[in-house]
C-alpha cells in the first residue's frame, strides 16, 4: 500500500491547460485506474490492504482517499456537483478490478464512459 501511496503522490499535477472539465476528469480517472494495472501482485496487495482492518494502514487509506478526492475535485473544477459521484464511480471501479471482476484497463474505459454520462 505504501508503494501505491508513493505512486499516487508522484503523479504529475492535474493538467489545467485543458478547458474541458470532462476531458480533465476522464484523464485523471484513467490515470488513477491504471496506476497498478501492470502489476497484479501489487494490485492484489493494495486491494487486500484497502479492505483490511489493520490499524497501521488505516491512516494511509484515509490519505489515499483524500488525494483521490482532491485530484477529481481539481479536474472537475470548483464546486462541481458531479465530483462526489465520480469519486464513488472510481472506487467502485477499483473494487471490481481489485476483486478480478474486470481488468484495470477495462474499468479505465468504463470510467471515461461514466464521465460522459454523468457530466453531460
Amino acid at each position: 500500500m505504501n508503494v501505491f501511496w508513493r505512486r499516487l503522490r508522484a503523479l504529475p499535477p492535474v493538467p489545467t491547460d485543458e478547458p474541458s472539465a470532462k476531458v480533465r476528469v476522464a484523464g485523471v480517472l484513467t490515470e488513477l485506474a491504471l496506476l497498478v494495472s501492470g502489476e497484479p501482485e501489487l494490485a492484489e496487495g493494495c486491494t487486500a490492504a484497502m479492505f483490511g482492518t489493520d490499524p497501521d494502514v488505516s491512516q494511509l487509506r484515509i490519505e489515499i482517499g483524500m488525494e483521490v478526492r482532491r485530484r477529481i475535485d481539481e479536474a472537475a473544477g470548483p464546486g462541481n456537483p458531479f465530483a462526489g459521484l465520480l469519486e464513488l464511480a472510481y472506487f467502485g471501479a477499483m473494487v471490481q478490478a481489485g476483486l478480478g471482476y474486470s481488468t484495470y484497463g477495462r474499468v479505465a474505459d468504463r470510467l471515461a464512459e461514466a464521465v460522459e454520462l454523468i457530466m453531460r
